[in-house]
């Protein structure tokens, strides 16, 4: 399965989606309702390109259960 299935808008950027892990959401969300519970707002961008699918990629020297999504559009 990938750990990169879930999507959420990126609301420090344009607000687009963003891959992100399902099991790992709360987070995610818990600071998005910080940063928009601050007044903050994304900023305005151009339109959304497509997001096709995320990827896990790895980090830390590829230890296991250690990566980043990164988003394929």
């Amino acid at each position: 399965m990938n750990p990169c299935s879930a999507t959420r808008p990126n609301v420090v950027t344009c607000g687009c989606p963003t891959s992100i892990d399902p099991n790992n959401a709360a987070p995610v969300d818990a600071i998005q309702t910080q940063y928009t519970d601050a007044g903050c707002v994304p900023m305005a961008c151009p339109r959304c390109a497509p997001l096709d699918a995320g990827t896990c990629e790895p980090v830390d020297g590829g230890a296991i259960g250690f990566g980043v999504c990164v988003d394929r559009r």
